[in-house]
């Protein structure tokens, strides 16, 4: 044990000698890289590698910033100069004609038919101002021509990178542009991985045994339509029979779907609720309302609360279940006070029969899945339609 500890000591000092030795190397190499060349650089020296190491780099970026004034200034004197052309151009081009009118009127003054063709070729008054404007719109169509091809070559620079893959170093993309290229480069492949991850387990929860029975598809559905050529016409009979295979397959599966399923489809929270009646439903007492004094005042009727299930009548069950006397009273007489007289309202038993509530409350029986039985067609109506006779 001591053997092995005692290696391992030397080993880590063998280790940290050798550490040591790189550590001064860096140093050195450090320093020998900072270190500058010495020279007074100017704005010639940039196409010039020899004079310039890296510890010039500062010196290499005071001097682009002030070349880069000095491009500024040149690209606004290219533009002077552009159009101190163009006017050197339309000079030229007046002084010809110049020339020219001269040449004619010279001739002129010797020839008298040259002179009297020269005069029906001179252009009227009435013309001066039409020539003008046609020659201030061929000097705004050639500076649009110039700006178009500027832009043409431009485009025409910016395709061939994009084609090469090699974007010109004039313009680099930012820091905040490279690290939201890399955040969204990265939230890509968070999303494609959980939707890996999503694949991965819902492929886990297939069942391949059983898939490896299962007949695969109609090989004639095979051949798609899109790779078929425009010159063949294509196999009716075979699509026809792919199509009632895939009809039949379609049957099959939905019988033995219904087969397995053991309940329908039902809501079973209906079944729990009791349907509410018109006598069960819970009504607002009628408030007692005074009759109105006066000449046109109607009687007002009391709102009678039948039972939900009324019991059977008889002659022997009558009196004892609407009182003693069962006269509906006799009509309100019309005196000339207009005073109305109306008798009480019947009393109804508001117990229900028991047969009544437990058929009423019962249970709703169980559903069995299976087919109906077949209904006969009803050969006589239960009722007449013929007209009676009066």
């Amino acid at each position: 044990m001591q053997t092995e500890c005692l290696y391992l000591l030397q080993t880590l000092a063998r280790e940290l000698e050798n550490l040591k030795s790189f550590a001064a190397e860096a140093s050195q190499k450090a320093l020998d890289i900072k270190k500058t060349s010495g020279v007074a650089h100017h704005k010639l020296d940039l196409g010039e590698t020899r004079k310039w190491v890296l510890g010039d780099v500062k010196e290499y970026g005071r001097i682009l910033t002030d070349v880069q004034a000095d491009v500024r200034a040149l690209k606004e004197q290219r533009v002077l100069l552009r159009k101190s052309l163009r006017d050197l151009e339309s000079n030229m081009l007046k002084a010809g004609t110049r020339k020219e009118e001269i040449v004619r009127f010279n001739r002129a003054k010797t020839d008298a038919g040259f002179a009297k063709m020269l005069k029906v070729r001179t252009l009227g008054p009435e013309y001066l101002e039409t020539q003008s404007q046609l020659r201030r719109d061929i000097r705004a169509m050639r500076e649009s021509v110039q700006k178009l091809e500027d832009h043409l070559q431009m485009s025409k620079k910016r395709l061939n990178e994009f084609k090469t893959g090699k974007p010109s170093l004039s313009r680099a993309p930012s820091l905040d542009t490279v690290s939201r290229t890399f955040r969204n480069i990265d939230i890509a492949i968070e999303q494609q991985k959980r939707e890996m991850n999503k694949l991965r387990i819902r492929m886990s929860k297939l069942d391949t045994l059983s898939l490896n029975g299962m007949t695969a598809l109609d090989k004639r559905l095979s051949w798609s339509s899109s790779k078929r050529p425009s010159n063949v016409t294509p196999n009716v009979a075979a699509t026809t029979a792919a199509a009632l295979n895939a009809e039949r397959s379609a049957q099959k599966l939905k019988r033995v779907l219904l087969a397995v399923r053991t309940e329908p489809l039902l809501n079973t929270k209906a079944s729990e609720t009791h349907a509410l009646t018109s006598f069960q439903t819970p009504q607002k007492a009628p408030a007692a309302s005074e009759p109105a004094d006066g000449l046109l005042s109607l009687p007002t009727t009391p709102l009678l609360h039948f039972p939900s299930s009324m019991p059977a009548w008889s002659p022997q069950t009558l009196p004892s279940e609407f009182g003693d006397s069962t006269s509906l009273g006799t009509p309100p007489s019309r005196g000339r006070g207009g005073t109305k007289h109306h008798q009480k309202p019947v009393a109804l038993k508001k117990a229900l029969p028991a047969a009544a509530t437990s058929a009423e409350f019962a249970p709703p029986a169980d559903f069995a899945w299976k087919p109906l039985q077949p209904m006969k067609p009803i050969s006589t109506l239960p009722f007449s339609i013929a007209p009676k006779d009066r």
